[in-house]
Order: structure tokens, then sequence, then C-alpha cells
């Protein structure tokens, strides 16, 4: 992927730099070896470098891709997946505590908090179906606070209708 603006991605030592960032080089150290190469100052051109960083597309290791083909033939849950995720987010927090964001922490624990909403919807519909086909439908109204449960609508049907 190339970005029409990135100073980088419109050079012709991309490959190079892309491969020195594949082995793990600081951007100082990339940017001193190609500062000739372009014409701005080294603190912009490590910026660039910084930068261009995400423009660069990762291929998939074999185990994410086993993973991604569990997942599909739901061979994995949901509480699989989000314990990988978050050992995937603390293994980069401890390698790279200056670059710490906690967004990523958040979407692990919002996966967790989206597996307990679906497990809860899904028992509240079982409850609510064995109910009504037991011939004990949920009130109409609440017995706490005396008010309606159900909105009046024309496309409802009662038992008080009749």
């Amino acid at each position: 992927m190339t970005h029409y603006a990135c100073r980088i991605c419109n050079s012709e030592v991309r490959e190079v730099i892309e491969e020195l960032l594949g082995q793990n080089f600081q951007y100082r150290v990339i940017a001193n070896k190609f500062l000739f190469t372009f014409d701005c100052d080294l603190h912009l051109l490590e910026q660039s470098i910084a930068n261009h960083r995400k423009h660069i597309r990762k291929a998939l290791t074999h185990q994410e891709q086993e993973l991604l083909k569990k997942l599909e033939k739901g061979e994995v849950g949901i509480d699989e997946m989000s314990r990988i995720v978050a050992v995937k987010v603390f293994k980069k927090m401890l390698k790279n505590p200056d670059d710490f964001r906690f967004i990523d922490f958040f979407r692990t624990e919002l996966l967790k908090i989206k597996a307990e909403e679906s497990k809860m919807n899904d028992n509240w519909g079982k409850e609510l179906l064995m109910r009504v086909f037991a011939g004990n439908p949920p009130p109409l109204i609440c017995p706490h606070c005396k008010k309606p449960t159900v909105s009046d609508s024309p496309n409802l049907i009662t038992s008080n209708s009749n």
C-alpha cells in the first residue's frame, strides 16, 4: 500500500527502508543512513519513517492463519480469542512501554463484554420463550412500579382485547 503524500512511499529507497524497519532498526539509525537521499533534516526524516511504518502491510504468520481457520470453523470461542488478543496486547505493552495505548487494552475488555451480552440476550430470549410456551407470559404491568411493560401498539394482540 502506498500513500500519495508519504515521503518514503514515493522514494526510490522504499524497499530498503522497509527491510530495515522489518529488522527493527531504530528510526534515527535508518534516517541517518538515508539523510542525504532526502531533502529534509534528520528529525523530519525520522518522523517520516515512523509514519511510513503504518503503510506497510503485515503478512499473517502461520499461527495467525491457523487461528483464523479455527475461528471460521467454530473450533475457537470468543473467550479464547479474547485471551489471545489480551496476551498480544500485554506483550506489546511490555516490549514498548513508551508506545502504550489504553485502547488496545479496552478492545480486549470490549470482547469480553460483548460475549457476556450475547449470553445474557440468549438466556433472556430462551427464558421468555419457555415462559410463553408454558402458558406463563410476562406480566403486562410491572408488579414493582405498576408501569406497562409493553407499549400500546395496534399490532399487539393481548388476551384482554377479545
